[in-house]
Order: C-alpha cells, then structure tokens, then sequence
C-alpha cells in the first residue's frame, strides 16, 4: 500500500504515518508541497534483507598477484615490523 500525502496532511499524520510503515502496513509514504515531491518514506530493510545484501559485495573487486599462494601455510616465527611494512 502506498500514499501520496501533502507537507501538511503529513505533518498532521506523521506519527501514525511511521507507525504502519514500520508495522509494514504501508510500504511507501510521498510527501508533495505545491504538487512536487519533497520526501519518499520506506521502512528500512528487514535484518535478513540486510545481511543478504552483505553477501558478495566485494565480488570482482579483489585482486591476488600471480605467485600468492592464499593456501600456503604461514609462520609466525618471525616478527612483523609494521612500521617498515615488511617481515
């Protein structure tokens, strides 16, 4: 369900306006002043619908050199110098 309100039909409704987009009763509200749209109110996404968003977010944008081995086991005998940036 969707509702097209004017500035000032939403400011006399505003909280029970949010209160059914956040019930999920509604799932648009546009605000218009002079018959131009101001502001579009949605509910956030669902914590599921964020999480699923998380997932490959950074597909394509990682770059392993030739010759890394990202299976290769790893020492930590030796001591990191973070401050020169080598081992």
């Amino acid at each position: 369900m969707e509702e097209t309100l004017s500035v000032t039909d939403f400011k006399a409704r505003c909280l029970d306006l949010l209160k059914r987009i956040g019930q999920r009763k509604l799932e648009r509200v546009t605000v218009t002043r002079h018959g131009e749209v101001v502001a579009v109110i949605t509910p956030p996404p669902s914590p599921a619908d964020s999480i699923l968003a998380l997932h490959g977010f950074l597909k394509d944008r990682t770059v392993v050199p030739d010759g890394v081995d990202l299976t290769a086991p790893t020492s930590s005998e030796d001591e990191f110098n973070a401050s020169r940036g080598t081992v």
